[in-house]
């Protein structure tokens, strides 16, 4: 463990060694480095049957405790459920009491563990940092799901929703990663909420380099990069290959239950599969547009993609729809959002195609969301906040 005098113990989504790093991912690497960090703390539910703490790197060690017990799986939306949160409230703090130090922060990105808040004498410092909307049915189809699922799913959000206003009544200080978490959000804590929309890691896009397969295809490239979710619009997509049979409409990304098949019968509609977040730069280098096509869904308010800072830093121009959080970004020469329908969205990429260059706006407006200044804003927040009663 470090020489310092601070713990912090992270709630994920996610596991530690995740493909792609997200916020929470981000934020522990940071700690790590910081020399106030004595050790950071990654707790995750996993479907194991044993209790493992495994050493990732300097400083941070990942808690996985078990939710299955021989063949059944506890879902990790009853954690926090009577019956089950006096078990794993007791189990996780025999556990991370030898990694404790003088001062101890608890971060939740995800609303996994409330139960953990009960140990109000553990924490200096609470923090709920929101980049997701945790309290939805998710973004599936309705026409995919059965009676059962739609019922797990609802009762999931409803869980989902208790032990997130439980974290928010005992939070310090509240992040949202979009204008529509911060107002749903604010409704439930009295802590002081900030606004920190999704980053970018600058310094990876300052590259020149190009994707040698992607410099193959003709132009021009309009380009989805990220996974292919069933969030994503495809309907607008397939009308856009369609109704504009010039353009190449270049997929970059893993198949992750969207439905693209009918999407590749089209001739100018190409998709690499998946790519090494490495190779992102030089993907995104060898594009003319980024597109960010979202269905109208209420699971799609709440999301700033990071995409859209990646695209920019790239000096692409971007076109967007279903993402009312990034309205605000709508700019001449930068960025358009447009209602989800194939005329206004095709009216759109044709105009950001006619754009004249405005690279270096682009990339100004994307180094405003440097990753290491947002962690910076928010690390010095949290240090400064005053316990909230």
């Amino acid at each position: 463990m470090g020489q310092g005098v601070t713990t912090h113990v992270i709630v994920g989504g996610h596991e530690y060694d995740h493909e792609i790093p997200h916020r929470e991912h981000r934020l522990a690497n940071y700690l790590s480095r910081h020399s106030s960090t004595k050790a950071v703390l990654w707790l995750y539910p996993d479907s194991v049957s044993k209790w493992s703490i495994d050493k990732k790197h300097s400083h941070i060690w990942e808690i996985t405790f078990p939710t299955q017990s021989m063949s059944i799986r506890l879902p990790s939306s009853l954690i926090d459920r009577s019956g089950f949160r006096t078990y794993f409230k007791s189990r996780i703090r025999s556990r991370i009491t030898e990694f404790l130090s003088k001062r101890t922060v608890l971060w939740y990105y995800s609303p996994l563990f409330s139960c953990l808040c009960d140990f109000d004498e553990l924490w200096d410092t609470i923090v709920y940092d929101c980049s997701d909307n945790h309290t939805t049915t998710g973004w599936k189809y309705e026409h995919n799901k059965g009676l059962i699922e739609s019922y797990r799913n609802r009762t999931r959000a409803r869980l989902s929703l208790w032990s997130e206003i439980e974290i928010l009544e005992h939070a310090d200080v509240v992040f949202a990663s979009s204008e529509y978490l911060f107002d749903k959000l604010s409704e439930n804590t009295n802590a002081p909420i900030h606004l920190e929309e999704t980053g970018v890691d600058l310094d990876k896009f300052k590259t020149t380099a190009t994707h040698e397969r992607i410099e193959e295809i003709d132009r021009p490239r309009l380009g989805f990069v990220g996974k292919l979710k069933q969030k994503i619009d495809y309907q607008v997509l397939a009308g856009l290959a369609e109704k504009n049979p010039l353009w190449r409409l270049v997929l970059v990304g893993p198949q992750e239950g969207g439905e693209i098949e009918h999407l590749l019968e089209y001739p100018n509609v190409i998709w690499t599969g998946a790519v090494n977040p490495g190779e992102v730069p030089k993907v995104m280098n060898s594009l003319d547009v980024g597109l960010m096509p979202y269905r109208e869904i209420e699971y799609n308010k709440a999301v700033f993609p990071l995409k859209f800072n990646e695209y920019l830093a790239s000096g692409l121009p971007v076109v967007g729809c279903g993402l009312p959080s990034t309205e605000r970004y709508t700019q001449e020469g930068i960025y358009l959002h447009t209602a989800g329908r194939l005329t206004e969205f095709s009216d759109a990429c044709d105009k950001v195609l006619s754009w004249d260059n405005n690279i270096e706006a682009r990339k100004k407006l994307a180094a405003q969301a440097n990753w290491s200044s947002k962690l910076d804003r928010i690390y010095d927040r949290v240090l400064n906040i005053k316990k909230h009663d």
